[in-house]
């Protein structure tokens, strides 16, 4: 992100340092799909700063009274993303074809499944 997003150059040379990346790690509870997620949002945006971004995931927290549950800072994470979405209804469109069409059409031979953005635009002609 440094070197190639938008705003690179107002991106410090030393982010995120270390510091934070071990404080992500701990977030994470070894789970990939937290560090993934969290990449894919801090540079996600062209508008935005990372910087900014990675600052307010630093911030989330779990609700109070599931900080103890499995994945709950993932949770947290999602609720984060999926309710700042600038287009919610694609974003409605795409995970109904992955979470309903995907799985009743998946019995049907010849369907292949789709598992890739390339796959989606397709199927929704864009």
């Amino acid at each position: 992100m440094r070197h190639e997003h938008p705003h690179a150059s107002c991106i410090p040379s030393s982010w995120p340092g270390e510091n934070i990346l071990l404080e992500l790690t701990l977030k994470s509870s070894g789970q990939f799909i937290f560090a993934s997620t969290t990449v894919k949002y801090t540079g996600g945006d062209p508008y935005e700063l990372p910087t900014r971004r990675l600052d307010v995931i630093q911030r989330l927290q779990p609700p109070r009274g599931e900080e103890d549950l499995p994945y709950a800072e993932l949770n947290s994470l999602y609720n984060h993303v999926l309710s700042n979405v600038r287009n919610i209804e694609r974003v409605k469109q795409v995970l109904g074809v992955l979470l309903v069409v995907n799985p009743v059409l998946g019995g049907y031979r010849g369907f292949k499944p789709m598992d890739s953005t390339g796959d989606v635009d397709k199927f929704f002609f864009w």
